[in-house]
């Protein structure tokens, strides 16, 4: 074995035993195991229960104070986290989660009892905060270990904070005052705006738990069946149709999950074996749906957690974020319909017949859910208050659910909902705190700006300060969920970026579709690891496939960046459509080059050709260039289409 591939199976060993889990046996994965599964999975749904009473309890009436609604959130969330790793623990061992459990409540109890103080305070730690800190920062670090990016933050978050320590004794650019235990404490647990019970927190308590919990409610009254049934009755008899359907599939299912890995798990179990009955090769089946599946986190309207999180960053509404994000995921989902249709050729697919009659009255059964979401997006277009849309959608969905046996909530069904949305608010909400510990240290201590000397090293070229920026997102997002990655790269990134005199929602939203990009990327590649297994096929030779079929993707965020009118920041419509333009032809001619199909198989000569041509269009920094670059794509293609009437090349 080469160095190099023994270096990606160590990468590969870093998945631990959960997401293998969930990539196999998917929304079910997160349950306990068998040992000890009757008591955990009933104290996971009591726990899950009394969460949505209180959640909508909250924001039905008055909310209560910070950290004492943090807090609470906290000691919910830690437990069932607990409940899910806790049959990890063999012997001995088993004490280990006890203790992690115990530190988060007693940690979570103290901060809520201090309130007052605190307050009247101005947020200020006393003299003991500064240990229960300690103790909770270890409780949550204990928690997350079975989550790979729960892992990667609480290294993150524990550098920053030992380095706001051992700063002291550093000199020139890396040297930090002396700060107190409890100047420390302050910065990262008792503030009330950052810190472990700050922004992040409040922001799931205020807005994510209510769109978890609109997710859940969809999946559990039948949303999976739904979107398969819509899926095949649009795309089912097309040429290609289950990846098609893939596709399809995972924008509607991306749209309420925001998770890559997620949706690979639940729609990918479905469609990666009928792209593969008809002929589809099992890598390529898998790129389909790992491409298909990574655009989610661009779709709206729930576009993941990232958006909700810029919208706090940035001060815009969280609607804003949604318009901005329209063209760059309906690009995504072209660039995928289209590798998804010549592919189909250049494989010489069979042709596939759904069951239209059982589709239709599967359609019919449960199309009324569809209203949830109408009224989602209905209420976030006249509202424009996210936190207002959510709760009338999550109303709506429980009404309309009702109305016929099929969706209506019977105890199974409440069981299913209340396991999944645990799953979610407890992950998404103790990583939160983490996130929370790590911006806390940053932001207090000015590390950031010491952390763009270390790795911008004093570059002032905004081409070179946007590639090191790139290859950040990458990296952290093949490391961290894209959130985490976002938050982490923008809070380096964007200071230097708007300081060359660049938009702050450009440089955010640049950042975002980078770190969406990530788990697609070789050598990790999360998302291309689920959809491979559920293949059975290499997650390596998945990842490079649907990095090298997705590459106009990876020039976009550039395009973006140089072209702000791409996320509808000016009126100029002219530049609006001329860019569009250039970027459907040069994805439609790239489409036709990686799959060896223009009207005929193509040699490899002329496919990279028309690769080349492809980047000559896409290029982001002259409209000149690209124009020119349009005209010899076309005279390429007709060329191409006059040769192929006399001979059909081999495929070398």
């Amino acid at each position: 074995m080469t160095i190099y591939n023994g270096f990606i199976v160590f990468l590969i060993k870093l998945k631990t035993k959960r997401e293998e889990q969930i990539i196999m046996d998917g929304n079910n994965s997160n349950l306990p195991k068998k040992e000890n599964y009757l008591n955990l999975t009933n104290l996971i749904i009591s726990i899950s229960l009394i969460l949505v009473v209180y959640l909508l309890y909250t924001k039905l009436t008055y909310p209560p104070q910070p950290f004492t609604d943090r807090g609470l959130l906290m000691i919910f969330a830690g437990t069932i986290l607990f409940a899910l790793v806790f049959p990890q623990y063999k012997g001995i061992w088993k004490t280990i989660p006890i203790i992690a459990l115990i530190c988060v409540i007693v940690g979570s109890l103290w901060v809520m009892y201090s309130a007052d103080r605190l307050a009247e305070n101005f947020y200020w730690a006393g003299e003991y905060d500064f240990y229960f800190f300690v103790a909770y920062f270890i409780g949550v670090m204990i928690l997350l270990q079975y989550n790979l990016g729960g892992k990667i933050v609480s290294i993150l978050s524990l550098i920053a904070v030992v380095y706001v320590f051992v700063g002291r004794y550093f000199t020139g650019t890396f040297s930090l005052p002396v700060f107190s235990p409890q100047s420390v404490a302050t910065m990262v647990y008792t503030d009330v705006t950052k810190g472990a019970f700050g922004t992040f927190l409040s922001l799931t308590s205020r807005i994510l738990s209510l769109f978890l919990m609109f997710s859940a409610l969809l999946v559990a009254t039948g949303l999976g069946d739904l979107i398969k049934s819509v899926s095949m009755l649009a795309a089912g008899k097309a040429k290609g149709g289950p990846a098609k359907v893939a596709v399809i599939s995972s924008a509607l299912f991306g749209m309420m999950s925001g998770s890559a890995v997620s949706n690979v798990a639940a729609t990918g179990s479905f469609t990666i074996p009928l792209m593969k009955s008809i002929g589809y090769k099992p890598t390529t089946a898998a790129a389909i749906e790992t491409i298909a599946s990574c655009g989610g986190g661009l779709a709206p309207p729930i576009m993941g957690l990232s958006a909700f999180i810029m919208s706090e960053m940035i001060g815009v509404p969280y609607f804003q974020i949604i318009v901005w994000a329209i063209i760059p995921a309906a690009l995504w989902y072209y660039t995928t319909f289209l590798y998804v249709h010549y592919s189909s050729y250049s494989q010489d697919v069979q042709a596939w017949e759904p069951n239209k009659e059982e589709l239709i009255k599967l359609f019919k059964d449960k199309a009324h859910l569809l209203l949830a979401i109408l009224t989602l997006v209905i209420t976030l277009v006249v509202t424009r208050v996210a936190e207002l849309a959510a709760l009338y959608s999550l109303i709506s969905l429980f009404i309309l659910s009702t109305l016929r046996k099929s969706t209506r909530l019977d105890f199974k069904k409440t069981k299913d909902f209340l396991l999944e949305f645990g799953k979610l608010f407890s992950t998404i909400c103790v990583l939160n705190t983490m996130l929370g510990i790590f911006v806390g240290a940053l932001l207090s201590t000015g590390m950031h700006f010491k952390v763009i000397n270390l790795v911008y090293f004093d570059v002032t070229n905004w081409v070179v300060v946007l590639f090191i920026t790139f290859i950040l997102c990458i990296i952290f997002g093949m490391l961290v969920p894209p959130f985490a990655a976002y938050v982490t790269v923008v809070l380096v990134a964007s200071p230097l970026l708007t300081g060359l005199g660049f938009e702050t929602p450009v440089v955010h939203m640049f950042v975002l579709i980078c770190c969406v990009l990530a788990p697609i990327t070789p050598p990790v590649a999360v998302a291309a690891y689920t959809a491979a297994t559920i293949a059975d096929t290499d997650a390596i030779q998945t990842a490079k496939e649907a990095s090298f079929k997705a590459l106009p993707l990876w020039i976009f965020p550039f395009i973006v960046f140089r072209h702000k009118v791409m996320i509808g920041l000016t009126d100029n419509w002219y530049d609006l459509v001329f860019w569009l333009a250039v970027m459907m032809i040069g994805i439609f001619i790239f489409s036709l080059a990686v799959n060896k199909y223009c009207f005929g198989r193509i040699s490899n000569k002329v496919m990279y050709l028309l690769i080349g041509i492809t980047i000559f269009i896409m290029q982001p920094v002259s409209a000149w260039v690209s124009t020119l670059g349009v005209i010899m794509g076309i005279m390429a293609l007709l060329v191409t289409y006059k040769n192929q009437k006399k001979i059909v090349p081999n495929i070398n």
